[in-house]
């Protein structure tokens, strides 16, 4: 039964040096300016405060701000020239066919409406996509611009638990090759800090942030756990005693 369904609440002991705090696209803008209000909010409540706890006790900050973003802070990647970044090469001969994926030649009819003719808005945007400022990265903090590097730099350091936080929760957290999904898939242990994100919503979701409580269930239900960051804050504080 569905109504069975209810939370359940486990205590755990994690060794510190074993941890790594991920910040999914904590950015300095986005095209979707509702989402800006929430998320900037949740930066300097949330996010600010967790990070710094996790930094003061000796975890791992790591910055997971996409490729693009990524190499501006260059001081801050990890030297990994003896992996390959990207994973493994694509097959000569992929399917589908690369202008299906494109929408371009035969397909090109197939082009959603709004990826038609993106506005100078939305590319003035990305091309000033920096981290948030509230968030730059401090000496001791990487920057990642793959999962495959993610991988490595916490393999390199034994890190096996790894906290989330950052944006969007329905979309980027779950679903980019260094998100919740990808990185579970992988073998790591998987936390939510659910007050430390929200979602990407829509007219009629936004009132009651619909999509991003949805995204955080199938977080909670199918990947790993969730905690909020008072508890988490409260965990420091305890250990410091």
């Amino acid at each position: 039964s569905e109504k069975q369904m209810v939370y359940k609440t486990a205590a755990r002991q994690i060794p510190i040096a074993q941890t790594a705090i991920v910040l999914v696209d904590v950015w300095n803008d986005l095209y979707d300016a509702d989402f800006m209000v929430r998320a900037q909010k949740i930066i300097e409540e949330k996010i600010v405060p967790l990070s710094k706890a996790f930094r003061d006790a000796g975890s791992l900050i790591v910055h997971a701000p996409s490729y693009q973003v990524a190499i501006k802070y260059p001081e801050f990647l990890t030297d990994l020239t003896d992996i390959e970044i990207w994973g493994n090469p694509q097959p000569k001969h992929p399917w589908p066919p690369k202008e299906f994926i494109q929408k371009s030649g035969p397909f090109c009819s197939r082009v959603r409406p709004e990826q038609a003719s993106p506005n100078k808005y939305f590319n003035d945007i990305i091309e000033n996509w920096v981290i948030a400022k509230e968030m730059v990265p401090q000496k001791g903090d990487v920057v990642i611009r793959t999962g495959e590097e993610l991988h490595h730099i916490l393999e390199r350091r034994k890190i096996l638990y790894l906290f989330y936080v950052g944006f969007a929760t329905n979309i980027c957290m779950l679903n980019r090759d260094y998100g919740m999904k990808a990185m579970s898939k992988r073998g790591f242990e998987i936390i939510l800090a659910r007050d430390a994100t929200t979602g990407v919503e829509y007219a009629h979701t936004q009132e009651i942030l619909s999509q991003t409580a949805a995204a955080i269930t199938i977080e909670e239900s199918n990947i790993g756990y969730s905690v909020t960051t008072a508890e988490l804050l409260d965990a420091f504080q305890k250990a410091k005693a």
